[in-house]
């Protein structure tokens, strides 16, 4: 029986089982009157090992910037790097920088300054980035919308948000109905002007942008994500994937999505190369092949159902690649498989998080021969709880909710004080900090990786 019980369980699981065993025991002979319901299984030694060890993320930065100070920096660092590609069309990090001041000084002048939202509905393309960056100098905050979306949710979002300057060109805004102020995106004299940049008014607690989510109820919420939060993120993944002033990334989710801030701020705070598909295009698997070949890719993050089509395409020739990140979706076996197949030499990651936690909570990165799927760790200054209903800690390899604490906890919901309380609660082991209840289920493996289930 020993032996059939040791093919099955590694060492340390059945002496955590018999620990655990054992701490049934002594809390039953201790407190008889106590139901099973009662009973917390967690060792001292467990408990201590989850909460602290496993989530010893602590990575110290500079949290009183925003994004315009670190994109400021790399200007004056690399200023006539091209800074973003679209088709035909490039711009350097100063002709973008330049760009973006003058943007600003019309925003500012028509009423934005801090926690204002201005809205920007462009298709892919340079001014779309003048744009983000040009509200972000303004001291706005910015508030995405894809021209795609139904007008009920586009003009939801702009009422919502009470937002009163929108960022657009007259073809997009047929029909829609919004009182607010229109900047015509098309106007170049709007961004045209070669301008110094302008005091930064903002303070790293300051927002940078709201995305909103469906999530279950179907109702868009938007989440407020500070300049610090934001920055965790990425710091981190500037850090973990070893961006550089050589790298190449191609943008390829929404922008009306937060894994676009990833990509467009990785970059350009990395000094690297953003190129941008055009949005006609991007499941056209021989178009995104060509732009690989042509601009020399070395990084993209996308969802594994559209990676899956991406590898099915002839791929011998592109050579550069370094990181492929699917992210938004579940992740089958053989997508795993298929990459390491096609790919012996670029490493391919799964990152996890809601936008509650600025994008990013954990990484997974993938090991060639090994086709678990796995959520992975959490990054720098971020704690992951597996917790049941009373929100007691859980063991390892016990599953329950996921919640997430951090540098990258969010602000909460914008005008919904009350979801903002259900789902952003008090921290029972982190004394004044907020805890984000994640309504999904996970479960952590001995060696401190997740494992999800449920829907992504």
């Amino acid at each position: 029986m020993q032996n059939i019980v040791q093919n099955y369980l590694r060492k340390e699981t059945i002496n955590r089982l018999l620990a655990h065993f054992k701490e049934v025991l002594c809390k039953i002979i201790d407190n008889p009157e106590s139901s099973i319901g009662e009973i917390n299984i967690v060792t001292k030694d467990e408990k201590e090992l989850i909460l602290n060890k496993f989530n010893d993320t602590y990575v110290e930065y500079d949290r009183e910037k925003t994004l315009v100070d670190i994109f400021e920096e790399q200007v004056k660092k690399a200023p006539n790097n091209t800074a973003v590609v679209f088709e035909n069309e490039k711009i350097t990090y100063k002709e973008l920088n330049e760009k973006a001041n003058s943007l600003a000084m019309v925003l500012r002048k028509n009423g934005a300054r801090a926690d204002k939202i201005v809205g920007i509905m462009l298709e892919r393309s340079i001014e779309m980035i003048v744009a983000i960056i040009g509200v972000l100098k303004s001291g706005a905050a910015y508030l995405p919308i894809d021209p795609k979306h139904p007008k009920n949710r586009i003009e939801y979002m702009l009422k919502n948000s009470e937002t009163n300057i929108l960022l657009s060109i007259p073809k997009l805004l047929d029909n829609i109905d919004f009182n607010g102020n229109i900047l015509d995106m098309s106007k170049k004299q709007l961004f045209d002007k070669k301008l110094n940049n302008l005091n930064n008014i903002n303070v790293s607690k300051d927002m940078a942008y709201i995305i909103y989510t469906s999530g279950t109820t179907g109702t868009p919420k938007g989440v407020m994500v500070e300049n610090r939060n934001i920055l965790n993120t990425l710091y981190w993944r500037k850090n973990y994937y070893e961006f550089s002033e050589n790298d190449v990334t191609l943008q390829i989710p929404s922008f009306s999505f937060d894994s676009s801030v990833e990509d467009i701020f990785t970059t350009l705070i990395s000094g690297a190369k953003l190129v941008l598909i055009n949005e006609d295009k991007r499941l056209d698997i021989q178009y995104l092949k060509d732009i690989m070949l042509k601009e020399k890719i070395t990084n993209f993050l996308v969802t594994p159902s559209l990676y899956a089509s991406i590898l099915s395409a002839d791929l011998q020739n592109v050579k550069t690649l370094r990181n492929v990140t699917v992210a938004g979706e579940s992740i089958p076996s053989e997508l795993i498989k298929e990459h390491f197949k096609k790919f012996t030499k670029v490493d391919l990651f799964n990152e996890y998080g809601p936008t509650e936690n600025s994008v990013c909570s954990t990484v997974y990165k993938f090991v060639k021969n090994n086709n678990k799927v796995l959520i992975g760790t959490p990054i720098s200054n971020t704690r992951i709880y597996i917790i049941d209903e009373k929100n007691k800690v859980l063991p390892i390899g016990v599953k329950g909710e996921l919640c997430i604490s951090g540098f990258g906890l969010t602000r909460g919901y914008l005008n919904n004080e009350k979801l903002t309380s259900e789902k952003f609660v008090d921290n029972p082991y982190e004394p004044g900090k907020k805890m984000y209840k994640n309504r999904r289920f996970s479960k952590m493996a001995s060696r401190w990786k997740h494992r999800m289930f449920g829907t992504y």
